[in-house]
């Protein structure tokens, strides 16, 4: 049995609810599933401050106290997770983008490896690619494997025949990409860009400057052991990749060197 947790960005259960539900109606016809719901507007969740002390000193230390690490608890013991949203100004709600600023640390050290994301957005006429685009670089961030984005127009007033053939193929299309992910690995390899990005990010939280600056981060990688492996998870890399890592080692160390100069 697959555990969803839907995250639900709209601050009312129209549009976006509905259509999310009709989702999971097609799709529990044809996988066994266990649905969670966390509706952001019922949540107590304050306004980030920006303080920087979830960053710097860890988000334990966040002055705030109210539902944001609850949520987060669930998701950790969810095997997938949804963020739905209906686009407001070419962009996701305050809702959504509220709980993504309070969650800015995850930026900084990942925790969500091997878990699932997928976005489902709502719009009258544009910005669903880009919300889109936006939603999954945050949670490729936060370690999730990506499942592509469910992307609706719903324009106002009563669907044409032509418009709500649209929605079913763009449902059920949506359905496939999620049935998809019992054939594929949790734990990928990952892309030629993802292991350079990890091994400078790896060379630059080891250094002195910035295990100084940002303890915390530096911490983390260090209990985590991601210091010195080839990656966040186990993986197997083939001899080019493991010798472009040592290279852009070298690079990163360099580099962070001639910035502690």
């Amino acid at each position: 049995m697959l555990k969803i947790l839907t995250i639900h960005g709209s601050p009312h259960k129209g549009q976006t609810y509905k259509a999310t539900m009709e989702f999971f109606k097609e799709l529990g016809d044809r996988m066994e599933i266990e649905i969670k719901h966390v509706f952001l507007f019922q949540e107590h969740l304050e306004l980030c401050r920006g303080c920087g002390t979830c960053v710097v000193d860890g988000e334990e230390r966040c002055p705030i106290r109210d539902e944001l690490m609850n949520i987060h608890a669930i998701m950790q013991s969810s095997d997938a997770v949804i963020i739905t949203t209906p686009i407001y100004a070419l962009h996701v709600s305050a809702l959504v983008k509220n709980f993504l600023e309070r969650s800015a640390y995850i930026m900084h050290r990942p925790c969500y490896f091997g878990k699932w994301f997928m976005s489902i957005s709502t719009q009258a006429f544009s910005g669903d690619k880009d919300v889109a685009k936006y939603l999954a670089n945050v949670m490729h961030f936060w370690g999730f494997n990506l499942i592509p984005s469910l992307c609706l127009t719903i324009a106002p007033g009563t669907q044409t025949t032509k418009q709500a053939k649209e929605f079913w193929k763009k449902i059920n299309r949506a359905v496939n990409h999620f049935l998809a992910i019992e054939k594929k690995p949790r734990f990928p390899v990952p892309s030629f860009k993802e292991f350079m990005m990890f091994r400078f990010r790896r060379t630059v939280i080891g250094s002195n400057s910035f295990s100084d600056t940002f303890p915390r981060d530096y911490d983390y990688f260090r209990e985590k052991g991601w210091l010195s492996a080839p990656y966040y998870y186990d993986v197997h890399f083939n001899p080019f990749m493991k010798a472009f890592g040592m290279f852009f080692d070298a690079v990163g160390r360099k580099m962070t060197k001639n910035v502690n100069q």
